[in-house]
């Protein structure tokens, strides 16, 4: 069994794999790590393979595949951790099980990646990566204090930015003058924000944040093809 957790304006989700009693948490799948292997034993049970996140782009839908072989007794009847292992003689077929394990419709605003770190003190950096019609890719640019949001912009391969003013927060000032730029990903090298004259004040303290702000790959291929619509159980031979 699989549960399930996604965010809905992100393409980001996280699933928990189950087989009788044994439980495998935390396999998180999104835009830098969107496949995921995975193995799990319980007894005499055992299901061994792949999680695939496929987000594309709205209005079309988007998807979780897992590409998996289970194996054991086809009742369930020793999938225990407690159980013993299986015994000699020939085990039962493996059965193939692939397909897609949920689907949803892309939202209209879809980050494909969210990038959020501290770069001085309490001020945080949030990039958030974006499909764009005509160059594929832009960046939302944020500075935040805590939860408060201080700037944001938006950048492309065509478009920089310029912080005009001082943002003071508290304690904290983040000088004006900062310029900042984005390369986007190639099947060669990563995309990334970059910052120049990124300076930062905080309790006192002057911080040069410039340089590569967060980077990321280039899109993941597409799906394996074949004609699976659902996850069901395909027979083994």
């Amino acid at each position: 069994m699989f549960q399930l957790f996604l965010d809905p304006g992100v393409a980001r989700a996280t699933v928990t794999v189950q087989l009788g009693d044994a439980t495998m948490n935390g396999v998180t799948l999104d835009y830098r790590q969107p496949a995921s292997p995975f193995s799990l034993a319980a007894g005499a049970c055992r299901i061994d393979g792949s999680l695939m996140l496929r987000v594309n782009e709205a209005p079309s839908v988007s998807t979780i595949y897992v590409d998996a072989v289970v194996t054991g007794p086809a009742d369930g009847s020793t999938c225990s951790i407690a159980a013993p292992a299986a015994q000699s003689g020939a085990p039962p077929p493996p059965t193939a099980f692939r397909g897609d394990l949920v689907q949803w419709r892309t939202p209209e605003r879809l980050v494909l990646m969210r990038d959020r770190h501290i770069v001085a003190g309490m001020i945080a950096v949030q990039v958030d990566v974006v499909p764009n019609a005509a160059e594929g890719q832009a960046v939302e640019l944020s500075f935040f204090n805590g939860s408060q949001l201080l700037w944001s912009t938006v950048l492309s391969q065509t478009r920089e930015a310029t912080l005009l003013e001082d943002l003071v927060s508290g304690t904290s000032l983040i000088k004006a003058g900062a310029r900042f730029t984005m390369t986007p990903p190639t099947a060669a090298a990563t995309g990334n924000v970059r910052a120049v004259g990124l300076t930062i004040f905080t309790g006192g303290t002057s911080v040069d944040a410039s340089g590569v702000l967060s980077s990321w790959p280039a899109p993941p291929p597409g799906p394996p093809p074949g004609p699976d619509n659902a996850a069901a159980p395909q027979g083994g031979s």
